[in-house]
């Protein structure tokens, strides 16, 4: 008996391979020199974690072509430095035809086209990959990523939509996009970008950050961009007046850099008319807005302080400079990077509808009318229904039944 369990763990033995498992193939030592960028035996030994020698025994039977093979694959798939502009990225043949493709599918949304083409290029430009060498995996680690927060140049939102777009012209399935965390949910009700609301405590606190800066001329921390706050008197009044101009307005930014003194501007006892040309549904829309009580006492100072001038602009920024020196301010000021990346100007407007929204119970049809909405449905669809509470409330004055009135004022 003892002599045949001895012969049965002979046998076992042979079929068990002697010595070490083999540390890393040729395959895994291209696959280095791939990822890498390198042919260094150390360097390659040190990133998979073998000996040295090891490596230096797999590179005796590497030839010369499968290295150029390795490393031509980098090259090819890297972006050059003239690419890394985006007139000349615009310009690849890949991203041309992405851009005509859209544009045949979509021709009315010219902006559309331009957005996603935009977008793929700060994908490109964050991965260091041409557009021919994205794919749906190593995307979709970037997205988990900005999902994490670890990328705050990039948009979750903005991410989606641009990677779905290419690899729909590019032929991928959606099931596929969607499985790995590239989903199409762009907006959805009471998504966390159009709730998105700035405290009055984180209101005063930028606003205490804003004031300080303007006190001397300001540059950005790489030095880029500057602006002349203690030489021009007119722009520190300009830039405190903006955050409260687009609270209490509700317009976007580009359209608030474009309004002009003169007959756009109306200055009454009553209130001050500021007429705007801002985004609509179906292009630009002209809209009327008013200012009351102490924003209109603020707006009218302002006019005096700057010399009640008859033409140039109310805001004379340029966007780039503008944005770099409020993302700044809110870095100081210590508010949450999640509430203004991404939208550092258009945080005013969503919080501003919220305000208005609590302080009229509800009123869709005033706030649409206020801060500039073509659609109380598209407030509805991005801020939710009225409350259960405010429809109570609302009948109980109604039926004249008393109830004790919460103020909730829509203020700055």
């Amino acid at each position: 008996m003892v002599e045949c369990l001895t012969q049965q763990a002979l046998h076992i033995k042979k079929d068990v391979r002697a010595g070490r498992p083999e540390a890393a193939t040729k395959q895994q030592v291209l696959q280095a020199i791939h990822d890498w960028k390198t042919t260094s035996a150390t360097e390659i030994a040190r990133q998979l974690n073998v000996a040295r020698a090891t490596v230096y025994r797999r590179l005796q039977h590497v030839s010369a072509r499968e290295i150029s093979e390795a490393l031509g694959i980098i090259r090819e798939a890297e972006l050059k430095p003239a690419e890394m502009q985006y007139t000349i990225f615009r310009k690849i043949p890949d991203i041309s035809s992405f851009y005509d493709t859209l544009r045949f599918k979509r021709e009315d949304s010219e902006k559309y086209s331009r957005d996603m083409v935009r977008g793929i290029f700060r994908i490109c430009l964050h991965l260091n990959r041409k557009p021919s060498a994205l794919t749906p995996e190593s995307t979709a680690e970037l997205v988990l990523r900005i999902k994490k927060q670890d990328v705050v140049s990039l948009g979750i939102h903005e991410a989606r939509k641009a990677l779905r777009a290419w690899f729909a012209f590019k032929g991928v399935s959606a099931q596929l996009l969607t499985n790995l965390g590239i989903d199409a949910r762009v907006r959805r009700v009471g998504n966390d970008r159009s709730m998105t609301r700035l405290s009055r405590v984180q209101r005063a606190c930028f606003m205490a950050v804003l004031r300080d800066a303007v006190r001397e001329n300001w540059a950005s921390n790489d030095g880029k961009y500057r602006l002349s706050f203690a030489d021009d008197c007119v722009l520190s009044a300009s830039v405190l007046e903006l955050p409260c101009f687009l609270y209490y307005t509700g317009t976007r930014i580009r359209a608030a850099l474009s309004v002009k003194w003169g007959s756009n501007v109306k200055i009454e006892p009553e209130a001050v008319t500021v007429r705007v040309l801002d985004k609509g549904r179906h292009g630009g829309i002209t809209w009327f807005k008013k200012l009351i009580g102490g924003p209109r006492e603020a707006f009218a100072r302002f006019y005096e302080g700057v010399g009640c001038p008859v033409g140039g602009r109310v805001f004379p920024f340029e966007y780039g400079v503008l944005r770099r020196f409020f993302i700044e301010c809110y870095v100081k000021a210590g508010v949450a990077v999640w509430l203004w990346r991404g939208m550092p100007f258009h945080v005013w407007r969503h919080t501003a509808a919220q305000d208005l929204l609590e302080a009229t119970d509800w009123n869709y049809g005033l706030v649409a009318s206020t801060l500039g909405w073509e659609s109380v449905q598209t407030l509805k669809q991005h801020y939710g229904r009225m409350p259960s509470t405010s429809q109570v409330r609302g009948l109980m004055k109604a039926m004249g039944i008393p109830l004790v009135e919460e103020k909730k004022g829509f203020r700055f």
